[in-house]
């Protein structure tokens, strides 16, 4: 993270890392965002070159993202 943070030079990337405890387990969360199509090659290595836990990591559209968070589940619901 703080390589990434320190030598990364592409505005359209962006990682967001959490550390964060979840059933009695200490996890490290990622998510990556590049701002375009597909990220250059090397732009996320040194975090997928990490075998993870889970992983879904995949392509898609700012609003498919947006729409999946679950930091909003209950918003309408009164």
């Amino acid at each position: 993270m703080a390589d990434f943070s320190a030598y990364s030079q592409d505005p359209k990337a962006v990682t967001i890392s959490s550390y964060v405890s979840y059933a009695g387990e200490k996890i490290i969360a990622q998510l990556f965002f590049y701002d375009g199509p597909t990220p250059p090659s090397g732009t996320f290595d040194n975090f997928t070159n990490i075998s993870p836990a889970t992983s879904g990591l995949n392509t898609r559209s700012y609003l498919d993202l947006i729409l999946s968070s679950t930091a909003n589940s209950t918003g309408g619901l009164r």
